[in-house]
């Protein structure tokens, strides 16, 4: 159900990018038009069809992107994205629009990056996870997050210790993972979400969620691969018990996290070339 939303609230910038809250494109197009003149006005005019705005959304920030500068040397708005934490429930949504958002105007290194790894030496859980699910959106729906930046982002989560986080750290941590080094088949980054599911197993029916996406993850690191390495084992390991805590058991819930970790725990365990998806 959206929220009904005055014209005042169109005039802070996370209003101007997270559409399913708004239902007035046109003025959405003409703020973004001010501040990226290059923007195609048929974009930023036009009215999302049947009211889903995701599509408008990525084609909008993607125009975005490309006029962004090549350098960004300006300060990075990291205390406008922690200032998303006072909105209750809501905070880490929040602040995951506001970070990719700042990724979007800022570039990925500055607006991201940098407050990502600043945020590991303090062990700062809020922004870490808020940080991944940024990098995760923009890397699968905007642009491909470069090398150097992917290698920034594994090392800090290969050097965090799987037992001291917390759960939506750990689901934000393995989502990344799986999007930034998809297909690359790397086994150390497979070992770190094995060690984050046994971690959870012994509690799974409490952490659906988490083992719904640390077993996405496993199936996006693996595509097109045509084995799972020496990892298949612990994989296997995982896959088998998430078979046997919950095959046949939501048949008639297919969105529910527990059948989706079914379905790719099935995938896992039955793994060959072109599996992947």
């Amino acid at each position: 159900e959206r929220k009904h939303h005055t014209d005042s609230e169109y005039d802070t910038p996370e209003a101007w990018f997270w559409p399913p809250k708004l239902p007035k494109p046109a003025k959405r197009g003409i703020k973004f038009t001010m501040l990226f003149p290059h923007i195609s006005r048929d974009t930023a005019m036009e009215r999302p069809p049947n009211g889903n705005c995701e599509d408008w959304a990525c084609r909008l920030l993607l125009e975005v992107t490309r006029q962004r500068p090549a350098s960004w040397s300006g300060p990075c708005p990291v205390s406008w994205v922690r200032e998303a934490a006072h909105s209750g429930f809501r905070q880490r949504y929040d602040m995951e629009r506001r970070f990719m958002l700042v990724g979007v105007l800022c570039g990925v290194g500055p607006g991201i990056i940098t407050p990502f790894v600043d945020a590991a030496a303090t062990m700062d859980e809020d922004l870490l996870c808020t940080a991944y699910r940024a990098l995760f959106a923009v890397n699968d729906y905007l642009e491909r997050i470069d090398a150097a930046h992917v290698r920034s982002v594994v090392e800090v989560a290969l050097r965090i210790e799987a037992g001291c986080l917390k759960h939506h750290h750990c689901s934000a941590m393995v989502g990344a993972l799986g999007s930034l080094m998809r297909g690359s088949a790397d086994q150390v980054v497979a070992q770190k979400i094995l060690a984050l599911a046994r971690a959870r197993m012994g509690d799974c029916w409490k952490v659906a969620s988490f083992l719904h996406e640390a077993l996405w993850a496993l199936v996006e690191l693996f595509r097109d691969a045509p084995c799972l390495g020496e990892c298949e084992p612990g994989i296997r390991e995982i896959a088998g018990q998430v078979m046997q805590t919950w095959n046949g058991a939501f048949e008639g819930h297919p969105d529910s996290d527990e059948e989706q970790a079914v379905r790719l725990a099935n995938k896992l365990l039955g793994w060959q070339v072109g599996k992947g998806d």
